[in-house]
């Protein structure tokens, strides 16, 4: 199989909004989510006209999609600057073990290190142990440490 030639980019307009959803859309059927491409279309216009993310989008040599990852912006109390929650990463399964994570997820270090972030945070599943390989080959480090608690709106945890 040919190696995808990656072009990455930051999405800071609509040029591929369609292909997006439609990746967005097999990413959350990954998490046995049903698909809603409406719904899904306009979270992500909404996410890019209210630029209150950032989504690269990793493309083959067709200039077809085959990846993305998108990350929201916080901010560290601890730290006294900002760092980046990366929510979503993932790469279409004809894509895959040709690097495309990896290109996305480095891209996304050097896009933090050069805005000002003080690091990336993410989690994933236990049993992801592809992801888990990937993160811990790049640097991420598992927090044991720690314990994460979420509080859900009624209606809306989808475990």
């Amino acid at each position: 199989m040919e190696q995808p030639r990656l072009e990455t980019q930051v999405l800071v307009d609509a040029t591929y909004l369609d292909e997006l959803a439609t990746l967005f859309g097999q990413y959350r059927s990954f998490y046995n989510i049903q698909a809603d491409r409406t719904a899904e279309r306009q979270f992500l216009t909404d996410r890019l006209r209210l630029q209150d993310s950032l989504i690269l989008a990793g493309l083959d040599h067709n200039q077809r999609l085959v990846g993305f990852a998108q990350v929201y912006f916080s901010f560290s109390s601890l730290r006294l600057a900002p760092f980046w929650v990366l929510n979503d990463l993932f790469v279409a399964p004809d894509a895959r073990g040709q690097g495309v994570g990896r290109v996305l997820l480095t891209s996304l270090q050097t896009l933090a290190h050069k805005r000002g972030a003080s690091g990336i945070m993410l989690d994933t599943s236990q049993t992801n142990t592809a992801a888990r390989a990937l993160y811990e080959s790049e640097g991420f480090e598992a927090n044991l440490a720690s314990v994460y608690y979420y509080w859900y709106t009624k209606g809306s945890y989808l475990g």
